[in-house]
């Protein structure tokens, strides 16, 4: 279950315009006083397309509730993140709880994941934010979740929430599998974020980028 709100003052924002040509995009963080492409000023000048903010694939734990949530295990997407750096994963409580496991035990975080990736399961179909906070707790109670029975391969972050959703598949599906999971649900939105990060730093480096605008 996702609430999505638009704060235009959040870090991941970036702005998409076209002006004297509709064949290419131009992308920004604050509104340039001249177009990159033809040198003329922006001033009350008319745009073909105005501007409006490109989708981020991120969220912040306070919009997201009953949802499975990744994040890189060390630093930020937008900043630190590499491509074959590590995730960490998560479930979120319908009071926006994050409660993951690590080497330090089980974790209920309400802060933390203000950058993360929201990644739909669509096996997962029917529930109530009642049964499925009663069913975390009963997880995090189980003593399973402990710092001394973490073990970076078998018993992780992944192995946790795994363990959670896979109490919600219908029984005629297989449980999920982490090679399996990670292949068919994380990394297709890994990728998507990939190529928003990788905008996103060019207009930091650059403050404003044009691009060829995609055909379909």
């Amino acid at each position: 279950m996702v609430k999505w709100t638009m704060n235009e003052d959040t870090e991941d924002k970036i702005l998409c315009m076209q002006h004297c040509t509709n064949q290419m995009n131009i992308f920004f963080s604050e509104f340039p006083e001249t177009c990159p492409l033809c040198g003329k000023s922006l001033k009350g000048c008319s745009l073909i397309i105005p501007p409006f903010r490109v989708p981020s694939p991120f969220m912040s734990q306070n919009d997201i509730s009953c949802s499975f949530v990744v994040k890189p295990t060390k630093g930020s997407f937008l900043r630190e993140y590499k491509s074959g750096d590590n995730l960490h994963v998560g479930i979120t409580s319908s009071s926006r709880m994050v409660y993951n496991f690590d080497e330090l035990g089980l974790h209920a975080d309400r802060t933390g994941w203000e950058q993360c990736i929201v990644v739909s399961i669509t096996e997962i179909k029917e529930f109530t934010s009642e049964l499925w906070d009663s069913r975390l707790k009963q997880m995090c109670c189980s003593g399973l979740w402990t710092s001394e029975k973490y073990d970076e391969d078998n018993n992780n972050c992944y192995d946790f929430a795994l363990g959670f959703l896979n109490q919600f598949l219908p029984t005629n599906i297989e449980p999920f599998k982490k090679l399996e999971f990670c292949k068919n649900y994380i990394l297709p939105w890994t990728r998507r974020a990939a190529q928003f990060i990788d905008l996103y730093r060019r207009v930091q480096d650059g403050g404003r980028v044009a691009v060829e605008r995609c055909r379909r």
